[in-house]
């Protein structure tokens, strides 16, 4: 069967739902405890329960990556996934909480089909081995069987119980292990950790599963006021001589005698937080607070080369929630505190090229040989020789020797022989100030006679441009959100839903291309939701929800001019509009069995004007010079594979069952 009969048959069915009733907003499945416990065993003061969760569904992408309609960018796949369960919990009864419990979460998921990821008991698919334009010969990897590994993992027992405190104290825990964390909406610091930010020297996890950490909670006051302390270290490097002489700093400027890395390199999270239920009142409504501040230090991060970075980042925020009768309004704002330093390196490497004759040859990567000359005339990268690679090294020290003695940039020095030099080889110590800030905030109304709600909401997180591009101290003024995946409250975003929507940054005054912002910044964001249950289905829940959000940007862009006939590709002296465009979706679910939930997600983005003011603007890796390379002598239009202005499509069906 064809993709399109495919998709055609699928979205029959799901319309079939859609025809029968209304919908449920898509809300994430966080495991923090489960929804309902269908097998308990229990002995005494003690229970196990298990418990899980599957999902199958179909996705339908296109032009999601580059919205442009040249090139095949268009997705259809299914993928699946499953959590099961385990809650192990005693002294309930004793002391009137639980004195210990420890969980475990077991997944499995994949994308049907494809044989190198998680899902399948195939060996990977072969793949080539290239160095320069040499092929090797091809390799795989076995994976066996169906991967199951461990999401979350964690222990927390009270220390009321172990200092026989009952009933009448206020409880507090402790808990360690692998579980998720996150402040206010996730936006500041969030528990998704698969995500990385193009652009700055930011880790985060690259697995589906929560970070290692430890959380001390507890009541101040019963029913009124908490607390969290949190610890979490996202990557260890003092486990052995092995990480602390790892000679990873060879490129660092001053550290000839002593390239390791050293002692104290970890990233780690402080956090801390109060939940104070304000106001609870019958006349008044309710009020929930959550002030909250954490601090990241990520020692060793990489911008350029490997463990060139240090980022200290944090953020202090709050978050608050107001419901009277059936209106209810929330929000959160937040600022970010602390730097990104970037160290003094040699970007200089060994690397392979092809000489005129086809040969591989050994070349510096940044340093200019005057007398090699391209096709086009110009020097081409120096030869690496036994006698120009030790002078290579020793102008290391003369580089820092003229940046820190002298004020000189390295760069417009000649260099061993007069034939020689170096082109943007060396590159000076700076600090970035992180000093981003963002606000959220949406309301809803509620009608139970009619099961209808309407909502509207506003979000602005700030912006700047690229901040490795000029290499000097100065403000970075777009927000930072630490292993954050938004995508509203109240209005919900398909498309920011694992970012599927990679927005170009804004264009600088020396930016020659654009990285791509996947997170919630530089943005301005209006929304409108409106939600419908009719209350004619009784026990079968059945809800529709269509969403449309509109999207600025908050820092200002240049436009990009090409006009490949004239020779014109270049970054545009005028500013670009800042309308982003508009996204229009609907959510729609069905239960038709209790625990079996049936649901469809369709969406569509309308660029606005602001891809029109950068449509054919070079990514930080053109896939145009890609292309070019695999087809030099092919007269190709570079509009045709760059940013474009098309329009964006979504669509995901599936089901759901808790078990």
């Amino acid at each position: 069967m064809t993709s399109s009969k495919r998709i055609m048959l699928l979205s029959l069915a799901a319309l079939g739902f859609v025809c029968s009733g209304p919908v449920m907003a898509k809300t994430k499945y966080k495991n923090k405890k489960l929804d309902k416990r269908p097998i308990t065993i229990k002995r005494g003061d003690s229970a196990l329960t298990v418990g899980g969760k599957t999902r199958i569904e179909h996705y339908f992408k296109k032009h999601v990556a580059m919205l442009n309609n040249s090139l095949p960018d268009q997705a259809e796949y299914f993928k699946h996934y499953v959590d099961v369960l385990f809650d192990y919990n005693v002294g309930q009864k004793k002391y009137g909480h639980k004195a210990v419990q420890a969980f475990v979460d077991l997944r499995h998921k994949g994308v049907w089909g494809l044989g190198s990821t998680f899902a399948d008991s195939d060996a990977s698919l072969p793949t080539n081995v290239q160095i320069s334009d040499s092929v090797l010969k091809d390799h795989s990897h076995q994976n066996g069987k169906p991967l199951v590994w461990v999401k979350d993992a964690w222990l927390q027992f009270s220390f009321n119980a172990a200092l026989n405190q009952y009933k009448k104290h206020n409880v507090h825990y402790i808990k360690f292990g692998w579980f998720p964390f996150e402040l206010g909406r996730g936006i500041s610091l969030g528990a998704v950790y698969g995500l990385n930010r193009e652009g700055l020297g930011l880790y985060s996890y690259p697995e589906d599963k929560s970070t290692p950490g430890i959380n001390i909670s507890g009541e101040i006051i019963k029913k009124r006021l908490s607390y969290d302390l949190y610890y979490s270290k996202f990557e260890e490097r003092d486990k052995s001589l092995r990480y602390t002489l790892n000679t990873v700093k060879e490129q660092h400027l001053g550290r000839k005698a002593n390239p390791w890395r050293g002692v104290g390199k970890d990233d780690e999270v402080f956090a801390a937080r109060l939940k104070w239920k304000a106001l609870k009142d019958s006349k008044f409504g309710t009020l929930d607070l959550e002030p909250y501040v954490f601090y990241n230090e990520a020692s060793d991060q990489t911008t350029e080369v490997i463990a060139d970075t240090k980022t200290e980042l944090g953020s202090l925020g709050l978050a608050f929630e107001h419901k009277y009768k059936h209106f209810e309004i929330g929000g959160e704002i937040a600022t970010n505190f602390g730097d990104e330093i970037l160290q003094a390196i040699d970007r200089n490497h060994v690397t392979l090229e092809r000489d005129p004759n086809g040969q591989l040859v050994e070349v510096f990567s940044h340093i200019y040989d005057e007398n090699r000359l391209d096709a086009n005339g110009k020097p081409s990268r120096a030869l690496v020789t036994q006698d120009n690679q030790p002078a290579a090294l020793k102008e290391k020290d003369q580089a820092l020797h003229l940046m820190t003695l002298h004020n000189a940039d390295p760069n417009d020095a000649l260099f061993a022989t007069h034939n020689i030099k170096v082109k943007n080889r060396f590159r000076d110590s700076y600090k970035n100030r992180l000093r981003g800030w963002m606000a959220v905030v949406d309301m809803a109304y509620t009608s139970e006679d009619y099961g209808f709600s309407v909502a509207t909401g506003y979000g602005y997180a700030s912006g700047d441009t690229n901040p490795h591009v000029e290499e000097k101290n100065k403000t970075y003024e777009g927000f930072i959100g630490l292993h954050e995946l938004y995508t509203g409250k109240r209005i919900k975003s398909v498309f920011f839903d694992d970012r599927l929507l990679k927005i170009p940054s804004s264009l600088g005054p020396s930016d020659d291309v654009v990285t791509q912002e996947l997170a919630f910044t530089n943005m301005h964001q209006l929304g409108f939701s409106a939600t419908w249950q009719p209350n004619c289905f009784k026990k079968k829940k059945f809800r529709v929800n269509p969403n449309m959000l509109l999207f600025w940007k908050a820092k200002k862009s240049f436009k990009w001019e090409l006009d490949q006939a004239n020779n014109i590709d270049r970054r545009s002296d005028e500013l670009a509009r800042r309308y982003v465009g508009t996204e229009l979706n609907l959510m729609a679910d069905f239960q038709p069995i209790k625990d079996l939930t049936v649901y469809g997600y369709f969406a569509a983005f309308i660029p606005g004007s602001f891809y029109d003011d950068i449509k054919g603007t070079p990514l930080s890796k053109d896939f145009f010079k890609v292309v070019q390379t695999k087809a030099p002598e092919t007269d190709l239009e570079k509009q045709d594979f760059r940013i474009g202005d098309d329009n964006a499509y979504h669509m995901n069906i599936g089901m759901t069952y808790k078990f």
